[in-house]
């Protein structure tokens, strides 16, 4: 018996500088998508992700942790984390390596 051949369909969201970049940027849109993502990656359809330019590192980084909930950023990653100021985290050469975790 053969398998029942499955047709893959590619999928790609694109969001575009400029006029419209001020409504993904804002705090709550941006938050309603990275939730559209989380759902979607759930349902184990192709992964799904959110490759974001914000000036704000602190923030995005802290949103890689389900325990945050908008608390004051740099209380959080002090407090919550261990760094010994904003600075060490930074500066931390396996930040990244750390927020994947």
């Amino acid at each position: 018996m053969s398998r029942k051949q499955r047709i893959l369909k590619k999928r790609y969201a694109i969001f575009c500088e400029g006029d419209t970049e001020y409504n993904y940027t804002e705090k709550e849109n941006f938050l309603k998508l990275l939730e559209y993502c989380r759902i979607q990656n759930d349902k184990g359809n192709a992964p799904i992700f959110v490759v974001a330019d914000n000036p704000d590192f602190e923030y995005i980084a802290c949103l890689h942790d389900e325990e945050y909930k908008g608390q004051d950023t740099k209380n959080y990653i002090v407090k919550t984390w261990g760094y010994k100021n904003l600075d060490a985290f930074k500066n931390d050469k396996d930040v990244y390596e750390f927020l994947k975790k």
